[in-house]
């Protein structure tokens, strides 16, 4: 996913293994307001157990995550991001996905 996502927003997967390694993003972000649109929190508790490292919000890399961040706080390319009251104007939505969709 993180090819497809890259093709997308830059159109080159240079910064892939910055993805695989949640260093796209740097530790302003982590800590921010937004973490909590994409905590592991989120995950029904089946999920979470999977997650045995934690490495905290204190890591990342500040160039890479400059460079992307425009697109990953952009609602618009990441619905994650929408607030609740932005999605709530939104109409009722048939989201149908199958095998491994890239949403």
């Amino acid at each position: 996913m993180a090819k497809y996502f890259l093709s997308y927003m830059i159109g080159d997967w240079k910064y892939q293994s910055h993805f695989l390694t949640n260093n796209h993003t740097s530790p302003a972000i982590k800590q921010s307001e937004y973490a909590r649109f994409v905590s592991h929190e989120l995950l029904p508790d089946e999920f979470q157990a999977i997650l045995e490292d934690d490495y905290g919000d204190n890591y990342g890399d500040e160039d890479v995550s400059q460079k992307l961040e425009r697109f990953l706080l952009d609602s618009n390319f990441a619905p994650l991001m929408a607030t609740d009251g932005a999605l709530a104007k939104l109409p009722p939505t048939c989201l149908v996905t199958t095998n491994f969709d890239v949403l």
